[in-house]
Parts: C-alpha cells; sequence; structure tokens
C-alpha cells in the first residue's frame, strides 16, 4: 500500500461521519477500532480478537470476529482440535480435503470465524512444517477450512 492510499485510509476513518440521523456519530477512536484486531483481553469496540493458546479461555468483546491461528501440528491455538498434525505432512488432497474439512467444523464450534493458517509455500521455505509444500493439499485444504 502506497503512503497516499495510506493517508486516504486514514482520513476516511477520522472524517466526521455521515450517518443517519438515527445513529450518532462515531469518534475518530470508535472509527480506528473497527478496524483493530486486539489479543485478550481485548478493549470496547474493537472489530477482531486474536485468540492465543494463552487467552482462549477470555471472553471476546459482544459482536468481535475471533480469528486463531491453527495451522496443526506444534503451531495450534487450540492443541486438542484440527488437523492435529503439520500442514507439510500432507502428501495427497484427499487428506487435505478431510483435514480442512474436520478444522473448519471443530472450529466453528468453538465459536472461531477466521483461521489465519495454514499457508502454502513453496518447497524450503521459511515456515518449514508450518505450511503446505504440495499446492493441491492447500488448494483442498483451505475451502474446506470455513470457521
Amino acid at each position: 500500500m502506497g503512503l497516499a492510499a495510506l493517508f486516504q485510509a486514514v482520513a476516511v476513518l477520522v472524517a466526521p461521519s455521515a450517518a443517519p440521523p438515527d445513529l450518532p456519530p462515531l469518534t475518530a477512536p470508535e472509527k480506528a477500532a473497527l478496524v483493530v484486531v486486539s489479543g485478550l483481553p481485548a478493549p470496547h469496540g474493537v472489530a477482531g480478537v486474536l485468540v492465543h493458546d494463552y487467552d482462549m479461555r477470555a471472553p471476546p468483546p459482544a459482536g468481535a470476529l475471533v480469528f486463531v491461528d491453527q495451522e496443526g501440528g506444534t503451531a495450534s491455538t487450540f492443541g486438542g482440535l484440527p488437523p492435529g498434525r503439520a500442514a507439510s505432512s500432507f502428501r495427497n488432497a484427499r487428506d487435505a480435503y478431510r483435514a480442512g474439512l474436520a478444522t473448519g467444523r471443530a472450529l466453528r464450534r468453538a465459536r472461531v470465524h477466521v483461521d489465519l493458517a495454514p499457508v502454502l509455500d513453496l518447497p524450503g521455505g521459511p515456515l518449514g512444517s508450518r505450511h503446505f509444500r504440495w499446492a493441491p493439499s492447500g488448494a483442498q485444504y483451505a475451502p474446506e477450512c470455513r470457521a
């Protein structure tokens, strides 16, 4: 994002709101909070919370989206939930599909909205076991992991 685009985004956030008459206008901090993802405990009004293993039992703010990093293997917010094994260990699309489906269902039950991981990378990438090394596995996992 260029500097000009960043300034435009900030200007939109702090500009007076053109809210309907029955809604109070938002202050600049209230507008900024709508795009902030915070850890827990989160301040009032944030748009989302990133849940880590140390704070996953803390209640998220009402109306906030809950984000987790559920990669499998050693990098998972919820150790007892799928996928249970590292993304790099999937060698066929069928297993990745099943793991994505199970992970999405489990995260939905845990009231999670967004899973930030795992990622797709080239063999030898910097994330080691935390990413898929084979594109078809990542392509099958991702659509099914809808939390």
